[in-house]
C-alpha cells in the first residue's frame, strides 16, 4: 500500500484478496436477513384480481420448475411436505352438469310472454316485495321486446282500481304512460332471472293518482354457446405463517382452481378494522361480487375458510349447483356439524353464492345485522347473522341448506373443515387425515356423477324434508 498525502491507494494484490472477503460478508448478511429477520407472514393488502396462473401476492412456487404444484410464502423455509394435487387428480368428463346434447337440440327462441307488474303501495318497501320477477329456463336468457309504464287505453283487467288500496281512481279510459324499454333492458336483458321493482322512484310518474303497471313483453333466447360457468374461489386470512394449516389451505385451493379452470382470489385486506374478523370474509365476497356485477358478469362464488382442505380434488363445484328447476336459488350453505358439537344453524366456513343482485343484498343485510340487533349475543356472529337474515325474511326460494357432510364437515366427501380448536391441534388433524387419504384413496373416490345424483335427489325433496335450522339469539 502506498501513502501519498494521507490518501490510501490499494494495490492490485490487496484488491484481489479483499473482494472475495467482501463478497462472503455480503452473502452472509443477506442470508441472515432473509432467513432470520424478514417476516414470514403475508403482510400485503390484497385486493387485486388474481386469475389463472397468477399467484396470490406473497406466494411463490415450491419448485420454480414445476408450476403445476404447491405454492409457499417462503421457498427457503418451506418444509417440502405440501400436497401436490395435480398428482392425485383425475379429470372427469363434465357431462354430469353440462348437457351438450340437450343444448344442441333446444329451440333458439321460446314463445313471447307478457307480464304486468302492479304499482306497489307506498307503505311497502320494494326490498320485501315478492313475486315481481321474470325468468327463463336453463340455457336461455331474457330478451326484452317491449316495456311500457303507465296504463293502456281502456285497460281494466290488470291492476284494478282497488289494487292494494293505493289511490282513489281518476282513470278516464285514456292511455297514460310511456316506453320503459331502456330501464327494463338495462335491468333484465341477458339475465336468466330478473327481479322487477315497480315504484314511482324507479320511473317517472306519467299520471298522478292512477294505478299504473309495468307491462313487459319478452321472450327467452338460447345462449349462443354453451360455455363453462364463471366460478370464483375466495379465501380470506390475515397473517399466514409458513408451513401452517392456512398456508397449506391456500396452496391446495390455488392448485384446485388451476386444475378445474376456476379463478382463485385470496384476500387479507382488512376492510373494517373495528369489526370482528369473522365478518371480513363477507366483505371480501362483497368486494368481488360488486366487481363482477358492475362488469355484467354472471356465475358463482365459492367461499372457503383457511382451516379447510381438500379431500377429493376430482369433485367439481358444479356438482353442487342448483338443479334446472331452481332458477331462483342463489345461495347454498351447509348446517353446522352437530356431530362435532356444532349449533343449530348454518356454518359460514364454506358456502356457494351466485353473482346476483339478491346475493349482494343478502350479504349487505348480513354484515349489518348485528348493528340492528344489539341485544342478540351472536356468539358465532357472521354465520348466525346470515342464518337469521335467511329465516327472518322468508327467503325460502332463494337458498338451500345442505348436509354438512357434503363440503363442511371433517368426514365430508369433498372438503374437510377443521372447526374450532387450537392451531396446533388442527395441524395435527390435517396431517393425520391427509396421511389416511393417501393410504386409503379408495375410500375417497366418489365421482362427479355420483355426487351430482345425490345432490339432485336432495334438491328434489320438499323443503321440510331438507336440513332445518333455527333462529339464533
Amino acid at each position: 500500500m502506498i501513502r501519498a498525502n494521507n490518501i490510501k491507494i490499494l494495490t492490485y494484490k490487496n484488491i484481489t484478496i479483499g473482494i472475495p472477503i467482501l463478497c462472503f460478508i455480503f452473502i452472509v448478511v443477506q442470508f441472515y436477513y432473509f432467513v432470520f429477520l424478514k417476516k414470514n407472514t403475508l403482510d400485503y393488502n390484497i385486493d387485486s384480481y388474481i386469475t389463472n396462473d397468477d399467484l396470490p401476492k406473497g406466494f411463490t412456487y415450491v419448485n420454480l420448475k414445476n408450476t403445476n404444484g404447491p405454492i409457499t410464502l417462503n421457498r427457503t423455509l418451506d418444509n417440502g411436505k405440501k400436497r401436490n394435487l395435480f398428482n392425485i387428480t383425475t379429470i372427469e368428463d363434465d357431462s354430469f352438469y353440462y348437457d351438450y346434447n340437450k343444448y344442441k337440440n333446444l329451440k333458439n327462441e321460446l314463445e313471447k310472454k307478457i307480464e304486468h307488474f302492479c304499482e306497489l303501495p307506498r307503505n311497502i318497501r320494494p326490498e320485501v316485495q315478492k313475486g315481481y320477477e321474470i325468468l327463463c329456463p336453463k340455457y336461455y336468457v331474457i330478451k326484452i321486446d317491449n316495456a311500457f309504464y303507465g296504463r293502456r287505453k281502456n285497460e281494466t283487467e290488470y291492476c284494478n282500481p282497488n289494487h292494494n288500496n293505493l289511490y282513489n281512481q281518476n282513470y278516464n279510459g285514456e292511455e297514460c304512460g310511456y316506453s320503459a324499454n331502456k330501464v327494463i333492458k338495462q335491468l333484465c336483458e341477458g339475465k336468466r332471472y330478473c327481479m322487477v321493482s315497480n315504484r314511482t322512484t324507479m320511473l317517472k310518474d306519467p299520471c298522478k293518482n292512477i294505478i299504473k303497471y309495468i307491462e313487459i313483453e319478452y321472450h327467452c333466447e338460447k345462449i349462443p354457446k354453451l360455455e363453462k360457468i364463471n366460478i370464483k374461489i375466495v379465501q380470506f386470512y390475515n397473517g399466514i405463517n409458513v408451513n401452517s394449516l392456512e398456508e397449506n389451505s391456500v396452496s391446495e385451493f390455488y392448485q384446485y382452481s388451476k386444475i378445474h379452470g376456476y379463478d382463485y382470489h385470496f384476500y387479507d385486506f382488512n376492510f373494517s378494522p373495528s369489526r370482528q374478523v369473522y365478518f371480513l370474509k363477507l366483505y371480501s365476497v362483497i368486494d368481488l361480487m360488486i366487481n363482477e356485477l358492475k362488469n355484467n358478469r354472471t356465475g358463482w362464488i365459492f367461499y372457503v375458510d383457511n382451516d379447510t382442505f381438500i379431500i377429493n380434488p376430482n369433485i367439481k363445484i358444479e356438482a353442487y349447483l342448483p338443479s334446472d328447476e331452481m332458477s331462483k336459488t342463489h345461495f347454498i350453505i351447509a348446517d353446522d356439524d352437530k356431530k362435532g358439537g356444532g349449533y343449530d344453524g348454518v356454518n359460514g366456513g364454506v358456502f356457494i353464492i351466485e353473482i346476483h343482485e339478491w346475493s349482494l343484498d343478502f350479504l349487505m343485510r348480513s354484515i349489518t345485522y348485528p348493528y340492528y340487533n344489539t341485544k342478540k349475543k351472536l356468539i358465532y356472529p357472521d354465520q348466525q347473522a346470515m342464518n337469521n337474515v335467511l329465516l327472518e325474511n322468508d327467503e325460502d326460494n332463494h337458498y338451500v341448506i345442505v348436509p354438512s357432510k357434503w363440503f363442511n364437515g371433517f368426514t365430508s366427501d369433498f372438503i374437510a373443515h377443521l372447526m374450532g380448536g387450537f392451531k396446533d391441534e388442527k395441524m395435527e388433524m390435517y396431517k393425520n387425515k391427509t396421511k389416511y387419504i393417501k393410504e386409503h384413496p379408495e375410500k375417497f373416490s366418489k365421482t362427479n356423477k355420483q355426487i351430482r345424483k345425490e345432490v339432485l335427489e336432495y334438491y328434489a325433496k320438499p323443503k321440510k324434508e331438507q336440513v332445518q335450522v333455527g333462529l339464533q339469539d
